[in-house]
């Protein structure tokens, strides 16, 4: 069995709010996804007593920078959506900022600042929030999607999964994550997938 240090996660908070986390842990294998696991819990019990999504990732910071070995460090995205309010609060700690995709205009990537969690002992990071337009569709995910190399050392590149995002929304979710790990490995060739591959698609509905 394979285990590896990406991760995604939903918690839901109320009726309206619910958590989402998606991570990637430094390294790899059962250490790695050690790492994770722990973090994991400790966003869970964050996101149950503060709806603050940059202080969430403070105090995993801090949680993990005395915890873990000076080289290990992860990179994470947590926000919380209100299907209520049709909104994302969200901050970010050193992962590749989502995409928000609608139909008529270009993919649009999301502003954030933040480092990797457990690099300093002490990071501030920025909460920022988003609306959700009808029809629109937000991916958020891991570097290894659009970092897959194939036997030429070609990227599958960012634009090209957002290009996938954009031509083929109008189906189901899942099966718009199935088409993209597709494309990955058409890409790929006889070429080994070199890291995780991780993917969360939100879409409101018309």
């Amino acid at each position: 069995m394979n285990v590896g240090g990406d991760y995604y996660d939903f918690i839901f908070l109320d009726d309206n709010r619910v958590a989402i986390g998606l991570g990637d842990v430094s390294g790899n294998g059962l250490a790695a996804s050690l790492v994770m696991a722990n973090l994991q819990a400790t966003i869970r019990g964050q996101a149950l007593f503060d709806d603050d999504p940059a202080i969430c990732l403070e105090r995993a910071n801090k949680l993990l920078y005395r915890s873990t070995d000076a080289r290990t460090f992860v990179t994470l995205f947590y926000g919380i959506l209100d299907t209520r309010r049709n909104t994302l609060c969200y901050a970010n700690a050193g992962q590749d900022l989502p995409v928000l995709v609608s139909s008529g205009r270009n993919p649009v990537q999301l502003k954030s600042h933040g480092i990797a969690l457990g690099i300093k002992e002490d990071i501030s990071f920025e909460k920022h929030e988003i609306s959700i337009g009808a029809g629109e569709r937000l991916l958020i995910y891991s570097d290894g999607i659009h970092e897959a190399m194939n036997s030429q050392r070609k990227d599958f590149g960012a634009e090209r999964l957002w290009k996938i995002v954009e031509e083929y929304g109008d189906g189901s979710s899942a099966g718009l994550i199935e088409k993209i790990f597709a494309s990955v490995h058409d890409h790929l060739g006889e070429a080994s997938l070199g890291d995780d591959m991780t993917a969360i698609l939100l879409r409101r509905n018309e």
